[in-house]
């Protein structure tokens, strides 16, 4: 929840792998205080489909962002030695990917 009494609610699936209905979101959506819903939709090469993901807030009213760290995803789509970093602009709801660094040693 958003100091202004939005909620976020950043992909995610629904049901098991096993499940016929089993899908993974890469949508954002929006939960006004006033009880509007906005959802915001993404291509796939922009934000994938995302499950398994933390989400941070930071900054402040007139510069905030949604930091989004790791995503397990489809198992054809798995990288296991990536974890993706995501940025989610709270002014203008652009995702872009964030680059990082590390060592899997």
């Amino acid at each position: 929840m958003l100091p202004d009494g939005c909620i976020i609610l950043i992909g995610g699936e629904y049901e098991d792998f096993y499940d016929p209905d089993f899908c993974i979101y890469n949508d954002v959506t929006v939960i006004h205080p006033d009880e509007s819903i906005d959802t915001y939709s993404y291509p796939k090469a922009i934000f994938p489909p995302t499950d398994f993901h933390t989400a941070t807030l930071v900054g402040t009213s007139t510069d905030a962002h949604i930091i989004i760290v790791g995503s397990l995803g489809y198992l054809e789509d798995r990288q296991y030695s990536h974890t993706p970093v995501y940025c989610l602009n709270l002014n203008n709801f652009k995702i872009q990917q964030v680059a990082t660094r590390n060592s899997m040693g």
